[in-house]
């Protein structure tokens, strides 16, 4: 008796997302429902420059309530984690409810989940990490300091109703912007979300070499990525791609002006670099 890779994969899915439940019997509008979900936050994690790759997508149910999943599996392991790639993280937990959204003009319940992460995490970068202007470099996480077993009752809080408001406030800034974002995303792509999602009711389930094949187009299409991580509204290169000649460090170009020319210098696989004049209109 032989453990084969595959044993290996099915183990891996188990652990990181729990049993699948082949035996439960869905309805077509269900398994179209989870298909567009899933594809979602596939796309999402293929486009991102500083999440995923997915592993696998699946609209098996779970043992654990869920219709279906899309796992990632990082390429590395890293000591730290950046404001952009946390805002990624929460652009792409939201992916499956845009998708919904987008085609079905209705929303459902099966994104619970996906929002209770995006609003924890969300909340960690303005309570915990520091990473709100308008609250500042101030720790108002005091949730670890009440470990008892009726915390909530006796639960305290080191700040008052201004601040509390202030942070509310933020953290639904950052939700909201990581929607439009991801639903910005998802129809520019429209077509790939279909493909995708076709393939999911044809599969049920299929690893990360299929899916690159229906995403090709759209990592091709995005090279660079929209994003928020300056001034609202700006266009910049992701850090990926953006090169500073000279000093090697990775900067986010000012806001150009009406009829300014710009250039933007891009590191290839090749680790020179090439110049792109661009008119800004």
């Amino acid at each position: 008796m032989y453990i084969t890779q595959e044993d290996i994969r099915r183990a891996f899915v188990k652990v990181g997302i729990g049993a699948e439940k082949k035996s439960r019997v869905i309805s077509d509008k269900e398994k179209r429902i989870t298909a567009y979900h899933e594809s979602g936050h596939a796309i999402l994690f293929h486009l991102l420059p500083d999440v995923g790759p997915v592993y696998t997508v699946s609209i098996i149910p779970t043992g654990n309530g869920a219709a279906g999943y899309t796992m990632p599996l990082p390429e590395k392991d890293e000591m730290f984690n950046t404001k952009g790639k946390m805002l990624q993280d929460i652009t792409v937990s939201l992916g499956g409810r845009v998708a919904e959204e987008i085609i079905f003009d209705d929303i459902t319940t099966g994104a619970s989940q996906d929002i209770k992460q995006a609003t924890s995490l969300a909340k960690a970068m303005v309570t915990k990490f520091g990473m709100s202007k308008e609250v500042g470099l101030i720790n108002y996480d005091n949730d670890s300091d009440e470990v008892f077993i009726g915390r909530d009752l006796a639960h305290t809080r080191g700040y008052g109703e201004a601040v509390a408001g202030k942070i509310d406030e933020e953290v639904k800034r950052i939700i909201d912007e990581c929607y439009e974002e991801a639903k910005t995303i998802i129809n520019e792509h429209m077509d790939v979300l279909h493909k995708c999602a076709s393939l999911l009711l044809e599969k049920e389930k299929f690893p990360e070499k299929s899916l690159k094949v229906y995403l090709q187009k759209a990592l091709r299409k995005n090279r660079c990525c929209r994003s928020r991580y300056g001034k609202k509204g700006s266009m910049f290169m992701n850090k990926q791609a953006l090169f500073c000649d000279g000093t090697g460090v990775y900067v986010i170009p000012p806001e150009p002006v009406e009829n300014q020319k710009i250039i933007l210098r891009f590191r290839t696989a090749k680790d020179d670099v090439q110049e792109v004049k661009v008119d800004h209109k």
